[in-house]
């Protein structure tokens, strides 16, 4: 079993993802989570564009989304396949999730919700040391 850890840097965690063929730096947000824990990814309009651009988003729908202040918007969200990297590297699998198009000035977050979808692995958060750990088959 591998390990890989992230230090929290000014208080996040960064963690890199594939996004269908597109690296992104993606800030881990555990409070961004959906009602039946499809949805892992949320880009700003420019990435989510990209992507549709790329052919890498599919099943793409309108769905209304509830916002952090607890007001509520609609947006799209599309199916695409990620997966975690570490140092550039592709670790575990490659997973089926849903992106939501965040708007222009979306923060660009990985949520609880992906890390769901790995089998065979665990996340250990280390509140002293201010990292978090994934222990995962590869």
């Amino acid at each position: 079993m591998a390990g890989y850890t992230w230090r929290a840097v000014d208080g996040e965690f960064r963690v890199e993802v594939d996004i269908g063929g597109l690296q992104k730096g993606l800030v881990l947000d555990t409070g961004f989570t959906s009602p039946a824990c499809v949805v892992g990814l949320h880009v700003s309009r420019s990435t989510y564009q990209r992507l549709r651009a790329m052919g890498a988003i599919s099943e793409q729908y309108s769905c209304e989304v509830c916002l952090a202040d607890g007001s509520t918007d609609t947006t799209t969200l599309g199916q695409v396949e990620a997966q975690l990297l570490f140092d550039s590297h592709p670790i575990g699998p490659r997973l089926k999730t849903y992106i939501v198009d965040g708007g222009e000035d979306a923060e660009e977050l990985v949520g609880t919700c992906f890390f769901h979808h790995i089998q065979g692995g665990a996340l250990t958060w280390d509140f002293t040391f201010q990292t978090i750990t994934l222990n995962i088959q590869d």
